[in-house]
């Protein structure tokens, strides 16, 4: 908080009452580096108050960090359905994360309730939106959509209901990914470099799909090409395919998993998995070939897990 305030930040409160109103005619934090301001009433059970922040600098929050990130915005209704709405901009250079320009909107109310996430703008030259929108219906159902969002060419897209009374929710999500490298200035802000370690990095080609079907089941695809992982892991090729029945309850499930090209140290080859069977007495199969300092090593082996 002292690199955001400073030593001292001044605070100014003016309220006053007037019959059953209480106005708030101002509230500020004067920061050395943040400044807030507040301001509205509450006339009985009905609410307005707007609010405004200003970060004049993104160094505060980071080592190697710069820029500015201003917000406003307000709540009004009745203080048992309020209504939100708060507004951002941000023009920031968080160091090895990258530098952009990103502007962002949320909306949420409590009945019907809602809540509406949008972010756009762009990082290290690279389009950024992301379109998050969830709710709940008048049926009582759980809802939640992620548009046409994307982070420069990693794409997301589905949506999922949650029926009221069910626990499994319903509908499918897609991600496709034609270069994960363009992830890794957000990986680089949720795991930044420490103790002179660089940020984790990802390459490659990755599309995956998820569908929660009404009959109960999960079906899992993913299709991956020259793919890098943290941890200096190469895959030239990676095929999955899953099918769970009754995933939180009785699971039942056939899943195979193929590695081509896996390369992790001094060793490399090919490498396959598979699980079938219930949860309670699932097969399981290796099936590898590959080298190593030592020579080639060729490995079947099956257990049962239960």
């Amino acid at each position: 908080l002292v690199a955001l305030l400073g030593p001292s930040a001044p605070l100014a409160l003016k309220v006053r009452q007037d019959g059953d109103v209480w106005q708030l005619d101002s509230a500020r934090i004067d920061g050395a580096k943040l400044k807030v301001a507040a301001q509205g009433q509450l006339a009985g059970e009905a609410l307005t108050l707007g609010w405004a922040l200003d970060l004049s600098d993104l160094g505060a929050l980071g080592p190697g960090w710069s820029g500015r990130l201003q917000a406003q915005g307000g709540v009004a209704g009745s203080l048992d359905a309020p209504e939100l709405v708060a507004e951002l901009e941000t023009d920031a250079n968080l160091g090895e994360a990258g530098r952009g320009r990103l502007a962002g909107r949320l909306a949420a109310r409590r009945a019907p309730a809602e809540v509406a996430r949008t972010l756009n703008g762009d990082w290290t030259g690279q389009p950024v939106a992301i379109d998050l929108q969830a709710g709940r219906t008048t049926d009582g159902a759980l809802t939640l959509s992620f548009g046409d969002s994307r982070w420069a060419s990693v794409a997301a897209s589905g949506s999922l209901r949650l029926p009221h009374g069910a626990t499994l929710p319903q509908g499918e999500i897609r991600l496709n990914a034609p270069r994960l490298a363009d992830l890794n200035p957000l990986l680089a802000i949720l795991s930044p470099p420490t103790n002179g370690q660089p940020a984790p990095t990802v390459a490659g080609r990755l599309d995956a799909r998820l569908a929660l079907t009404d009959a109960g089941q999960a079906l899992i695809e993913a299709d991956g090409k020259g793919l890098t992982l943290p941890g200096a892991v190469g895959i030239e090729s990676l095929m999955l395919t899953a099918q769970v029945n009754s995933p939180l309850g009785a699971a039942t499930t056939d899943a195979t998993l193929r590695l081509r090209g896996l390369a992790a140290g001094e060793i490399g080859g090919d490498l396959s998995l598979t699980a079938r069977g219930p949860a309670n007495a699932l097969d399981l199969t290796a099936d590898a070939r590959l080298t190593s300092p030592t020579g080639p090593l060729a490995l079947t082996t099956s257990a049962r897990l239960d």
